[in-house]
């Protein structure tokens, strides 16, 4: 090999990769659509925020056995199958409010909408560590996150613009997160985001041949849903997910609360901050040991909660938007990254839904908790308490990433 060539970097932007992207951003903008408006609806019918919160923890729920099977099902299938299916589920989910109306009903809708999210939120990201280059992986999927980080502005401002039009009854709203998901299903048939087939047998035989079995023991019943390689790494963004979920789930009824008006430019803020952050992967993900990311990221949540406690006009509000999109921006790709190049490759898609479980796992018992707390506390103490859901992640990384944690399994 000649040294021209040797230093040409290997190719990140396909086509597979961009829909995979564009998946993402619909799915999860659907998703923090719902996160956001759900409490105004909630509100408007006179239900409490334990309620707003509890749609949410159903909708986590839901999704644990599937994104559990979700990965063994895309190592051992195809991700493309699992997106099919993931997209289905997801479809019916957010067609059905519009038939059949009311809190009841909702709460079996949530499980529709919990059991398709997972399969897309898992199929998608192992289809994207997939077809990324491992040496680029870190920056491959800070790109993939593209889709989340517009989802997170335009997701939470569409659901409060939407749900605005009619807080009782927001049939427009169904009406358009029902067309994100058909585009979700009409995308996943035609995304080709699996390993050839002479690869993934060759893998597979090789791994066979280092370890000289199959799993057994922790690798053999519970090994089939849980890679071990992305345990850490997992608690680590369930523990912060609770903060930040808490934040994205209240920030707009908060905002109405002290008069500051809509919250949706706080979600553009934080969403342009995020852009930021993924379009600069390159200068520091795969150059810098994780844990020197992490402590920084970290920092820049943990600032953003503090303003939103002490925020006393919507300048404060929306300024804090720009330290919460820096930290969630590189907090979910960095440790993502970590999981699945801890792990074996043949063991892509289990990486993943471990991840993706526990992040979605995060998310929904911190809607919960974050419910009781402000119904508990108020705002402002429950924004300080949930500095404890960013402190704790940097502990066990201060202790468990010291070691290069994010270096290729074997």
């Amino acid at each position: 090999m000649t040294q021209e060539s040797s230093n040409v970097r290997p190719r990140v932007w396909t086509t597979s990769f961009v829909i995979l992207i564009l998946i993402s951003l619909a799915g999860t903008g659907a998703v923090d659509a719902l996160q956001a408006g759900l409490p105004i609806f909630v509100e408007a019918i006179g239900r409490s925020k334990a309620t707003s919160g509890a749609l949410v923890t159903v909708f986590a729920l839901a999704g644990v056995l599937p994104f559990l099977l979700s990965g063994a099902l895309a190592d051992r299938f195809s991700c493309r199958s699992v997106l099919i299916g993931g997209g289905a589920f997801f479809l019916a989910g957010t067609l059905g409010p519009l038939f059949w109306s009311g809190i009841g009903p909702l709460f079996f809708f949530r499980v529709l909408q919990g059991i398709g999210f997972a399969g897309l939120n898992v199929a998608s990201a192992a289809g994207a560590s997939n077809i990324l280059p491992r040496e680029r992986l870190r920056e491959g999927l800070g790109y993939y996150g593209l889709g989340q980080s517009v989802a997170i502005a335009l997701g939470p401002a569409l659901g409060l613009i939407l749900v605005a039009q009619s807080p009782a009854n927001p049939r427009l709203m169904w009406q358009i997160l029902s067309a994100l998901a058909a585009f979700c299903l009409l995308a996943s048939a035609i995304c080709a985001c699996d390993p050839p087939k002479e690869s993934r047998s060759c893998n597979q035989t090789d791994a066979v041949k280092r370890t000289g079995s199959r799993p057994s023991g922790f690798q053999g019943l519970m090994g089939l849903f849980i890679e071990k390689g992305a345990i850490i790494p997992s608690i680590m963004i369930l523990i912060y997910g609770v903060g930040v979920c808490s934040t994205i789930v209240f920030v707009g009824l908060f905002s109405e609360t002290r008069a500051f008006g809509s919250a949706s430019a706080f979600f553009i803020i934080s969403s342009l901050a995020m852009l930021a952050t993924r379009f600069g992967s390159s200068l520091f993900m795969d150059k810098r040991p994780p844990i020197c990311i992490l402590i920084p990221a970290a920092l820049m949540s943990a600032l953003s909660l503090i303003m939103l406690a002490y925020a006393g006009s919507r300048a404060t509000l929306l300024l804090a938007g720009v330290p919460f999109g820096l930290g969630f921006g590189v907090v979910v790709p960095l440790l993502s990254s970590v999981a699945v190049k801890r792990s074996p490759r043949t063991r892509t898609g289990v990486a993943n839904s471990t991840y993706y479980l526990c992040l979605n796992l995060g998310f929904g018992f911190g809607a919960f908790v974050g419910g009781k707390t402000i119904d508990a506390f108020g705002f402002r103490r429950a924004f300080l308490l949930w500095l404890v859901s960013i402190a704790v992640p940097v502990v066990i990384g201060l202790i468990f990433m010291r070691d290069g944690l994010g270096k290729d399994s074997a």
